[in-house]
């Protein structure tokens, strides 16, 4: 398990993105939140009791299934080690 960290000047944005100028390590800032991380399929889930931004009260849980389905889907998920062409305006995979 690895264990990540947020810290007191790290203000939060969109995907957890800094918003100001400040450079993206504050020296001397102390954690203020920290999570586990496991490694795929596991992913940290809150057990629902005491301090969210305490790693300890975080457990490991299998992620669901992912179902490839659309044609997008396809191209970005597992199994997309292919070649691909613009055909007419389209992305084409090349055949085999």
């Amino acid at each position: 398990m690895i264990m990540a960290g947020r810290t007191a000047g790290a203000a939060p944005g969109p995907g957890g993105r800094q918003q100001s100028n400040e450079p993206y390590a504050t020296p001397n800032q102390p954690t203020v939140a920290t999570r586990p991380v496991y490694p795929y399929p596991y992913i940290a889930r809150y057990k629902g009791v005491r301090d969210t931004n305490d790693a300890a009260n975080y457990q490991p849980v299998k992620a669901p299934d992912v179902v490839f389905n659309s044609e997008s889907e396809r191209l970005t998920g597992p199994d997309n080690q292919k070649f691909y062409h613009v055909e007419g305006g389209k992305l084409t995979a090349d055949s085999q």
